[in-house]
């Protein structure tokens, strides 16, 4: 029960405390009001500051987002206006609370101890500095960053410089995880530890959300790339438990040097310039189009850019003039060498000459064109499948690429099954292939798609097995049809080692135990046919057998469907 008895100023001795806290006099205000809210039912508190000589700054400095605004009540508290500085403290209230005379007096006296702190600090320079650094964090705001950038400029200390554009890399997953507030807080615990990265010259501006834009002395760079590399921020969250993060940065580097100026350009100008190369480079990052979270941006970095944007202009229209091309890719049962399953596999011609999966996909699986390119490729399958049998040509399974991003799409299987029917085919000449990465990022949604694959007569394949972290598990708990051994087991000079022989014996042993079939990609050696058929493997691809053929070819294939070893052994080593 509340203590209504009258509190003097000394009272808060614990709350006083925690305004010296920190250096931001909003921040170190809004955590006293958040302390004190139980005590008056305070909901939101604002704090304006004003000058004749300056704009007036207001700041929400606490905020109860789950309490309810509907009914509440409004004290004002206004100090200072005979001393060329007013400070207004605006309390709202919750009106169930029905705060007596004594606690309003009380109330009254908390919010002078506000003031009395906010007078004592610096606000003069916090109104001076107003709309060029952020009173919350204390850090420079978008316009601020401009005029300190323009500044360097014109002191000529440019060449010094470089520019950071980051991104705190899968930062939606803390949010999606642990709610906005919990996010909230571990930003602002970054924009801290960001700090503390940086040398006195340099400086930086959070962009919003997780975006930052650092201006960083050349001399320090090198330091702060291995700081922004990995690092780990503690949180406490609302039900007082600490929580530790792990992070790092996506970030694109660009030297400042490489930008002309002259006092013509504007500051806005200037800013757009500048940032432009760094943005690319972090849009590689992001991206995957560099091995590395860090790019620094080059020519090679800015033609990469360039070929994306070029591919993505291009991308519709190639899908409707028919550029996109199905090859298929013969699998092929080791112990009798008859091919008894195939791979679609999908390139562009443009121009005359056929584009590798490899310099678009990867575009595709970002902007998520992919999933209109898989279904298009199961159409083209269905179609073929559906004219060879007319054709009386019996064809063998096919399998066909399913991207992850697919997973987030609850209606999938049905979308799988109408291209099926429409096409009128049986569902057993098909096989929809899945990345390891799918099951490691959606292992849920992936089991639930496979399991009604299946229940529709539709075989589901893991593609890439042995790139993941969860190999085993995914063994486990997927109820999969075929194991696709990934290309990289098999070593192209042929020489694997005992180790990397023992994980494939044992791989394969379990799959057969589970009644997997497996399928050993990349294969392109005699050596490599030999070592799968003394493990036991079921089958192969590869260039052993056959490269991904166009469609004319492989209805060659289709009626002769069995290798002759020997030949094929002969055609490798010529």
């Amino acid at each position: 029960m509340l203590n209504t008895s009258p509190l003097q100023i000394t009272d808060f001795s614990e709350i006083i405390d925690i305004l010296f806290e920190s250096e931001n006099i909003f921040q170190s205000a809004g955590t006293a009001f958040s302390k004190a809210s139980d005590m008056f039912g305070i909901i939101q508190a604002d704090i304006s500051i004003s000058s004749p000589a300056h704009k007036t700054i207001k700041e929400t400095v606490f905020a109860n987002e789950k309490a309810d605004f509907t009914d509440i009540s409004v004290q004002k508290f206004v100090y200072g206006k005979n001393e060329g500085i007013t400070v207004c403290i605006e309390v709202k209230l919750d009106k169930s609370k029905n705060l007596s005379e004594t606690e309003l007096r009380n109330l009254s006296a908390f919010s002078k101890v506000i003031y009395t702190f906010v007078s004592k600090s610096k606000y003069e320079s916090i109104i001076e500095n107003a709309g060029t650094v952020d009173v919350r964090t204390g850090i420079l705001t978008i316009d601020g960053f401009k005029r300190k950038l323009y500044c360097l400029f014109k002191e000529n200390k440019k060449d010094n410089y470089a520019l950071v554009f980051m991104n705190v890399k899968d930062f939606k997953i803390v949010n999606r995880k642990y709610g906005h507030d919990q996010g909230n807080r571990v930003m602002s615990i970054i924009i801290r530890k960001i700090k503390t990265f940086l040398d006195s010259d340099s400086f930086f501006a959070h962009l919003g959300g997780d975006n930052f834009l650092v201006c960083i002395n050349k001399n320090y760079l090198a330091i702060f790339i291995k700081m922004i590399s990995k690092f780990s921020v503690n949180a406490v969250s609302k039900n007082g438990l600490e929580e530790e993060y792990d992070l790092t940065f996506h970030a694109g580097i660009a030297n400042l040097s490489e930008i002309k100026f002259d006092e013509t350009i504007s500051p806005e100008q200037l800013m757009s310039q500048s940032i432009e190369n760094a943005n690319i480079a972090m849009t590689m990052s992001k991206r995957n189009l560099s091995s590395s979270t860090i790019v620094y941006y080059d020519e090679k970095v800015r033609h990469m850019i360039m070929y994306e944007k070029e591919i993505e202009a291009n991308m519709y229209k190639a899908l409707e003039n028919g550029e996109f091309i199905v090859c298929y890719q013969p699998k092929v049962n080791l112990n009798t060498y008859e091919m008894t399953g195939a791979e679609a596999l999908v390139r562009w011609k443009r121009g005359g000459k056929l584009i590798p999966p490899m310099s678009f996909i990867p575009i595709f699986e970002k902007n998520g064109f992919v999933c209109q390119l898989d279904f298009y490729v199961l159409d083209v399958v269905c179609k073929k499948i559906k004219s060879w049998i007319e054709h009386d040509i019996e064809p063998v399974k096919i399998s066909v690429n399913f991207s992850k991003l697919h997973t987030d799409n609850p209606h999938i299987v049905d979308d799988i099954t109408d291209v099926v029917v429409k096409n009128g085919i049986l569902p057993k000449y098909l096989e929809i292939e899945f990345t390891e990465t799918s099951y490691t990022d959606n292992s849920v949604q992936i089991r639930d798609i496979i399991m009604k694959l299946k229940d529709v007569g539709i075989m589901v394949s893991m593609d890439d097995f042995g790139t993941g972290y969860s190999s085993l598990n995914m063994l486990k708990e997927m109820p999969l049809d075929v194991l696709k051994l990934d290309k990289s087991f098999l070593n192209a000079d042929g020489n694997i080692s005992k180790r990397e022989e023992i994980i494939i014996k044992n791989v394969i042993r379990m799959a057969k135990e589970l009644d997997i079939e497996v399928v050993s990609e990349g294969v392109e050696t005699p050596e490599h046919v030999k070592f799968l058929q003394n493990l036991n493997c079921d089958m192969a691809q590869g260039y052993f057998f056959d490269k991904p053929l166009l469609e004319n070819d492989y209805e060659s294939r289709l009626k002769h469907t069995f290798y002759d070893a020997q030949a094929h052994e002969t055609d490798i080593k010529n």
